[in-house]
């Protein structure tokens, strides 16, 4: 076997938590990590973070839950109660709400399993604190969210799929959803798949 260098990141070379939810690469080759305490760029050699107390990189939210960056590297955090939209070339941030209702600490809609479909449209879970459920939205291009539907079950995160322009929402224990793009749920699995 090819021994391999493992190189450990963390505060003291700049990254700003070490819960680390997401890591994507976007097309220029930035590497980018969604933590518990704001957003680190990483260029192979240095971290740059963005957070709130950022007067150079700043972000509304440092809590990230999840990150999708999109094919022109629009980069959307999933905070509590909120989808962040952060442009890199322009440092320009552009938040949507997306719980109704008064913001109180600890009955948050978080939102995970951030997934862009076919049509450009953002698709997620969101976790409601206060009743413990799970429902899954899509939100379009113009920011207006939608409810698709509600999710059997207690499970914060849902798994969320885009192929051959459908979405498939790991529903819950053994079942699958297929929807169309337009929240139209078309088919439920079962798993494991009976033969017939």
């Amino acid at each position: 076997y090819e021994e391999i260098d493992i190189k450990i990141y963390d505060f003291d070379e700049g990254l700003s938590h070490r819960n680390v939810f997401n890591i994507q690469q976007d097309s220029t080759g930035y590497i980018w990590l969604a933590t518990i305490n704001g957003l680190n760029r990483f260029d192979g050699y240095s971290f740059i973070k963005y957070d709130s107390r950022s007067t150079t990189n700043p972000l509304p939210f440092d809590a990230i839950s999840d990150m999708h960056i999109d094919p022109s590297n629009r980069i959307c955090l999933a905070n509590p109660d909120y989808l962040t939209f952060l442009y890199p070339e322009t440092n320009q941030v552009d938040t949507v709400r997306i719980k109704t209702g008064a913001i109180v600490r600890r009955e948050s809609l978080v939102p995970y399993n951030l997934t862009m479909d076919d049509k450009g449209d953002m698709w997620f879970s969101a976790f409601d604190e206060k009743s413990a459920r799970t429902t899954i939205y899509k939100m379009d291009k113009e920011g207006l969210v939608e409810e698709v539907t509600k999710a059997k079950g207690s499970y914060q995160k849902r798994p969320i799929a885009a192929f051959d322009g459908k979405m498939f929402v790991g529903a819950y224990e053994n079942e699958v959803w297929e929807f169309d793009t337009d929240g139209k749920r078309l088919n439920t699995y079962e798993f494991p798949l009976s033969k017939t």
